[in-house]
């Protein structure tokens, strides 16, 4: 039976947040709600980057990987600029 890392760690995480909410619980509703909805959504750590629609329709990335990824957008230091555009020398037949 394969092991989906991404599920498994989404699984950690809302174990853990349901933990921290429920075993330390604010008195203020206020305050509570917006640590809940400050803890669930938090601010994106990384710049955004090219959207994976384009870099299949730029024929970029294989026509699968929308299918693949749970997100629309790469972030910035995945930008393909080098490393999917530029395939090393010698490596013909192995690009997008």
């Amino acid at each position: 039976m394969a092991i989906n890392p991404i599920a498994s760690a989404r699984a950690v995480n809302e174990q853990f947040l349901r933990h921290q909410l429920t075993a330390f619980p604010l008195a203020d509703e206020a305050v509570s709600r917006q640590a809940d909805e400050g803890i669930r959504a938090p601010a994106k750590a990384f710049r955004v980057g090219p959207r994976v629609r384009d870099l299949v329709t730029q024929e970029v990335l294989h026509p699968a990987f929308p299918g693949i990824v749970e997100y629309h957008d790469l972030v910035a230091h995945q930008d393909p600029g080098s490393s999917i555009r530029e395939p090393a020398e010698g490596d013909e037949g192995h690009g997008a």
